[in-house]
Formats: C-alpha cells, sequence, structure tokens
C-alpha cells in the first residue's frame, strides 16, 4: 500500500473515484426527490458529502480495493469491491441513523 502513495496514477483513480461517488450522491438525491430537489436539498447534500466520501474512501482502503487496481481484475477483486461497496453503504447508512 505504502508504495501506492508514490504513484500518480493511484490518485487519478482516487479522484475519478471520489468524483463518482459525489455524482452517485446526488443522482440518489435526485432520483429519491423526483428530479425536483428544494433549496434545503442542496445544502445538504453539500453538508453530508465530506462525511460521505470519506467513509466509502476509507471502507474502500479497509478492503484493499486499490491494492491491485493497475493489474489485471479477477473474480476476487470483484468479490472484494462488492464487499467494499457493501460495508460502506452499511457503515455510511450506520453512523447517519
Amino acid at each position: 500500500m505504502r508504495h501506492q502513495l508514490k504513484n500518480r496514477n493511484f490518485y487519478i483513480v482516487l479522484g475519478i473515484d471520489l468524483a463518482l461517488f459525489a455524482v452517485a450522491l446526488a443522482g440518489a438525491y435526485l432520483i429519491r426527490f423526483e428530479f425536483a430537489l428544494g433549496p434545503g436539498h442542496a445544502e445538504q447534500i453539500l453538508r453530508l458529502l465530506p462525511f460521505f466520501l470519506g467513509v466509502k474512501a476509507a471502507v474502500f482502503f479497509m478492503f484493499r480495493v486499490y491494492r491491485g487496481m493497475f493489474r489485471y481484475a479477477g473474480l476476487a477483486d470483484m468479490w472484494n469491491l462488492v464487499r467494499a461497496v457493501a460495508g460502506a453503504a452499511g457503515k455510511a447508512t450506520s453512523l447517519m441513523g
């Protein structure tokens, strides 16, 4: 993991992931409120975004999702990603409720 922190491509992939997480949160709000966000919803998304991104990134690091990102991915990597996504969703939900 330590050698990844020196890799420029790691930060590019991490940045893309964080951007996709943010888009997913905004998309979830849009779907939930039938594409009609009220004035308070945008503020709520912006307040929730740092928490959401922090939890997602931490859980992805815990599950070592970024460990093998520059090699061929296999079924083991897919299941690891599925566990990480489910874990992040569960963790975020438990902390919000």
